[in-house]
């Protein structure tokens, strides 16, 4: 799992892992794949996530809008 220092607080609440670092959340949040295996099993598990993992999803933060300004960079992109 890559870094989520810029990953907005709605994605956050939706990336979870357990102490033996396994996901268990709805979201997943990679670093570019090593492999085209890797990738092919990413959008796959992408796929299946819409209906196997419902249950996890926490949408308790508001979406961000286009045109707002990045809570990073505190500017628009």
């Amino acid at each position: 799992m890559g870094n989520r220092v810029g990953a907005p607080e709605r994605l956050l609440n939706n990336v979870n892992r357990n102490s033996n670092d396994d996901d268990i959340g709805y979201a997943r949040y990679y670093v570019y794949p090593r492999s085209s295996e890797d990738l092919r099993k990413w959008i796959e598990d992408a796929y299946a996530a819409r209906t196997s993992r419902t249950k996890f999803v926490c949408n308790s933060n508001e979406m961000m809008h286009y045109n707002s300004v990045c809570y990073i960079h505190k500017v628009i992109h």
